[in-house]
């Protein structure tokens, strides 16, 4: 029950695939759908390649949905934007142009350029921001970062928390490297750790 409809396209095996836009492929797998011009899907189950030049590797319930996204594997992630990206884990959303999730859990990366390396529930929603992993963390302004740790916020330009918990830099250019509960609020405050 694989299907074949678009010219140049290719199923390689499998159950019930489809590759349905011209130079379409699907190697393997069960109920995966590439519908875009150069889409890919490697195998896995219910996998869906739906833009031109989108790629899911495998995994199940993925989706690379935009003009060269991909998925390289994992369950229910996405990637929406023009050449976003996921790698693997598991409800992962790469929702702007440029966006990167590596993996974890229900972590997202809603900016431009935006990048959440891991963990879980960590958000990145600024152009250009960045969390590396732990646990509910956000970057929400421009060039924000969030090494890691947990309930840790960046929300002014070029602020950073290195780590540790409930942390908050919301000066410009503030820092917070790690510690428990500090917060750096004026702009090129700092705080090195501590409580």
């Amino acid at each position: 029950l694989n299907c074949a409809t678009g010219c140049y396209s290719a199923v390689l095996g499998g159950y019930n695939n489809d590759a349905l836009a011209n130079f379409a492929s699907v190697v393997g797998g069960s109920g995966n759908f590439a519908s875009g011009c150069f889409s890919f899907i490697g195998g896995g189950y219910r996998n869906r390649a739906a833009a031109n030049y989108s790629t899911v590797g495998g995994g199940v319930f993925n989706c690379a949905t935009a003009n060269y996204s991909n998925v390289g594997g994992g369950v229910s992630n996405c990637a929406t934007a023009l050449y976003s990206n996921v790698g693997g884990g598991a409800c992962n959303r790469a929702t702007a142009n440029y966006s990167n999730v590596g993996g974890g859990y229900r972590n997202c990366a809603t900016g431009q350029y935006s990048t959440v390396g891991g963990g879980s529930f960590n958000c990145a929603t600024a152009n250009y921001s960045n969390v590396g992993g732990g646990v509910s963390n956000c970057a929400t302004a421009l060039y924000s970062n969030v090494g890691g740790g947990r309930n840790n916020c960046a929300t002014a330009i070029y602020s950073t928390v290195g780590g540790g918990r409930l942390n908050c830099a919301t000066g410009c250019y503030s820092a917070v490297l790690g510690g428990y509960n500090n917060d750096a609020l004026a702009n090129f405050a700092s705080v090195v750790g501590g409580s």
